[in-house]
Order: structure tokens, then sequence, then C-alpha cells
């Protein structure tokens, strides 16, 4: 779940999750415990929660693994 842009690469738009001032904070993220590691996408990255933070998404967020 979360934010997406579904317009071609040189659009105007392309960037705006990543690049337009988005903020994702506070949120609580729960996800199943399935063995494999948590992952995010944010851009055209893959990154576990440690460093999707570091990216400055959900400095407050949490996550929860049950």
């Amino acid at each position: 779940m979360g934010g997406a842009s579904d317009v071609k690469a040189g659009h105007e738009n392309f960037s705006i999750i990543t690049d337009g001032n988005n903020l994702f904070d506070r949120n609580v993220y729960r996800v199943p415990r399935t063995g494999g590691p948590v992952r995010f996408v944010w851009g055209h990255e893959v990154l576990d929660w440690d460093a999707l933070r570091g990216k400055g998404v959900e400095p407050n967020g949490r996550l929860e693994v049950y």
C-alpha cells in the first residue's frame, strides 16, 4: 500500500511521490511474519525499514511484525 505515480518517465509528475515534498509519517505498518524480510519500495529502490526511514520517510512511523 502507499502512494504511487503511474506516469511515464519524462512526465512532469514522474517523481512526484519521492521528490514532491510528500511526507509519509506517523503511520503504522502491520505486516504478517512470513519468514522473509519486510521490504518497501521508495522511488526505484527496494529498502528495509531502517533504510526507508533513512530516506526521511516515516520518521515517527511504526513497523509491527506479527
